[in-house]
């Protein structure tokens, strides 16, 4: 399957490094927008309040740990998701659900662009209509060479936060065309959610990774609050945090409904065949095997009483309490910049 240009450049580093792949990719790549922050701050170090360090290095955190977030969706999450969604949607070869695999980890690696470059040019946008932030950092104008360290960290911020954003409506896109196909539900399935955890999961882990971005909320409030344009700053969280929800809540949702209308032909089969054997033994003569129809009537209504019974919900114990973490993340910064930084 193909990859995105930052999964192959963190494989090179991986391949030409003796540490580990976490280790190399967060290091070799961290070390940019590390740099570039801390160029930053040296130059702007005597006028810029403390809290500016604090809340600056939060933001540049997402910016460090995010190309490994993303080389892990693209290497481990997503294809682990196309492999066990073979459980739910069975046939000979699994064509329909390959298939969708390369589709959208083609649609990850080569329409990133489309979510990124706008989203960048939205945070320059906002960091330049919010400027007089900067101006009490020390910074004098827009040419100052002081500001071009922080100008390259906010680009590289919006390609990664982007592609972020272009992860999460991969996730979503992939899992409506998984709910399009005739998947089955196996109410045997160990995870008892008749197989369907596997969606769970895959949409969950892709909330967890976007949620990470909350590191950045801090200074996006602190600079919202410098009496510049502070809309353009709340819009970007509102899409945020609107996101992280969307991301996981309209997915699960769109599969329970579509299990359930699956469920629904199911049982709708099986109530036909229970009272077509149901009737056999009512109009049955003394040739008639009653024992073998009376096994045979049992076990349907086993079957149906199973299957009417199986939670469509794709949303384990463990799933769910990863998506309360995912929402309350940004919500215990909002509370930290209301109530404890302001």
């Amino acid at each position: 399957m193909e990859n995105i240009w930052l999964t192959n450049v963190s494989r090179t580093i991986i391949n030409r490094s003796p540490l580990g792949s976490a280790s190399s990719v967060l290091l070799i790549l961290g070390l940019i927008p590390a740099g570039l922050f801390l160029s930053f701050y040296l130059l702007v170090a005597e006028t810029a309040p403390t809290q500016f360090f604090y809340l600056m290095s939060l933001g540049t955190l997402v910016v460090v740990i995010g190309p490994y977030l993303l080389f892990r969706y693209d290497t481990i999450i997503f294809p682990t998701f196309i492999e066990r969604a073979k459980d739910v949607t069975p046939s000979d070869d699994n064509t329909e659900i390959k298939e969708i695999g390369q589709k959208y980890k083609k649609f990850f690696a080569d329409k990133y662009l489309y979510v990124a470059l706008p989203w960048t040019a939205l945070i320059l946008g906002t960091v330049f209509l919010n400027f007089g932030y900067f101006e009490e950092l020390g910074v004098n104008g827009y040419t100052d060479p002081v500001f071009i360290p922080f100008v390259l960290l906010c680009i590289i911020a919006g390609v990664v936060t982007g592609m972020g954003l272009h992860m999460a409506l991969t996730t979503v896109l992939c899992i409506r065309e998984v709910g399009d196909l005739n998947f089955t539900i196996d109410p045997l399935h160990p995870d008892g959610l008749g197989g369907l955890s596997a969606i769970g999961y895959f949409a969950i882990s892709s909330t967890t990774l976007f949620s990470i971005g909350s590191l950045g909320l801090p200074i996006a409030f602190d600079i919202a609050g410098s009496g510049g344009t502070a809309g353009a700053v709340y819009f970007i969280v509102v899409v945020y945090i609107g996101t992280i929800i969307l991301s996981f809540v309209y997915p699960t949702l769109y599969i329970h409904r579509r299990a359930k209308e699956i469920r629904r032909e199911m049982l709708e089969s099986k109530r036909e065949q229970i009272h077509s054997y149901h009737n056999e033994i009512m109009s049955a003569d003394e040739q008639t095997d009653l024992g073998l129809l009376k096994t045979k009537l049992n076990t349907l209504r086993d079957e149906y009483d199973e299957f009417d019974r199986v939670n469509l919900y794709p949303m384990s114990p463990s799933i769910l309490s990863k998506l309360l973490s995912s929402i309350m993340l940004p919500l215990v910064f909002l509370v930290l910049e209301t109530y404890v930084i302001s």
